[in-house]
């Protein structure tokens, strides 16, 4: 009998290897090092395409740490969201807007950008390109700028998947 293992056989493979070692290993680390540490954390998989993995990753260092940061649950919803799972990755981005958002102390319009990548879940073109140019007019201020990026890349790929409107 032939059994054929294709490429991706070895990367789902790849992908639950790493897991587990993450899991073993960095359930303990600091917010700092697993969210904000280049190679660390839910990133590697990500740039390996290991979405669904990188979700289980996250959900399980905050249920680990009883974390209620909210990047980790932003992060997570992006995973969902590459993975293909549009609705787990709308009620994670939800959860991240900031209520008490206030732009006069802090230029940054988080709400707009999450509500922004709502919008494409949701294949609402029209919200997307409201809020793209609300960022818009607040990218004089770096991170609205970098933002701004993003969310064109959701707007010029809006007819196919999140994964491929911002890898592709």
């Amino acid at each position: 009998m032939l059994v054929l293992i294709t490429s991706s056989d070895l990367l789902a493979d790849e992908c639950e290897i790493l897991l587990k070692s993450k899991i073993q290993n960095e359930l303990a680390f600091t917010y700092e090092e697993f969210d904000q540490t280049e190679n660390n954390g839910f990133r590697p998989l990500e740039k390996m395409f290991c979405f669904k993995e990188a979700a289980e990753l996250l959900e399980l260092y905050i249920i680990a740490n009883q974390s209620n940061k909210s990047s980790l649950r932003w992060h997570l919803a992006q995973m969902k969201a590459f993975n293909g799972e549009y609705e787990a990755a709308i009620v994670y981005a939800n959860s991240v807007i900031d209520l008490e958002e206030n732009l006069d102390d802090f230029p940054l319009m988080w709400n707009d950008f999450v509500n922004a990548n709502i919008a494409f879940l949701m294949r609402d073109k029209e919200a997307l390109i409201k809020y793209r140019d609300k960022i818009s007019a607040g990218k004089n201020f770096k991170p609205n700028e970098i933002n701004l990026l993003y969310v064109e890349k959701l707007l010029v790929g809006f007819d196919s998947t999140y994964r491929q409107a911002i890898y592709d």
